[in-house]
């Protein structure tokens, strides 16, 4: 192969490796939109922890439901400085991002854990079709976070 073929394949192949690098910083800057709209839900229960099982959760509760996101619903950038939530995926497609990091979608059977160490996130649905999901709560009514230990 010729100096002049093997600096031309050499060429094309750092421009294609740098447009590969471009599309993933692009999609690593990439930010959620704002949602539409919210979720609609359904509480299915609030459970008060028992403080004599559990002498270190006196006071917290747990809280369960089913929601679904329609497309284009969600909630805005928040965060979780008083409850630990995981989340349950059960149809759809819910797209998250933690503190300006890449979007993750989260699909069937994936969970997610949020508390108070994910700092500021913001979840959609960007699909065309409804996500549904469950959340368990465990928090403090306007308290703090549950204890680590």
């Amino acid at each position: 192969m010729s100096a002049l073929k093997i600096g031309a394949a050499m060429a094309v192949g750092m421009v294609l490796g740098a447009a590969g690098l471009a599309a993933a910083q692009s999609a690593a800057n990439a930010v959620l939109p704002l949602p539409t709209s919210t979720f609609t839900g359904k509480k299915l229960g609030l459970i008060d922890i028992d403080p004599v099982a559990f002498p270190c959760m006196k006071g917290y509760q747990l809280g369960l439901s089913y929601t679904t996101a329609l497309p284009g619903a969600g909630l805005a950038p928040h965060s979780h400085k008083a409850q630990w939530e995981v989340v349950q995926v059960v149809s759809g497609v819910l797209s998250v991002q933690r503190n300006g990091a890449p979007i993750e979608d989260h699909g069937p059977g994936d969970v997610m854990l949020n508390d108070q160490t994910v700092g500021r996130h913001q979840v959609l649905n960007r699909g065309t079709v409804p996500a549904m999901f469950y959340t368990a709560a465990l928090g403090k009514p306007g308290g703090p976070a549950p204890p680590t230990q």
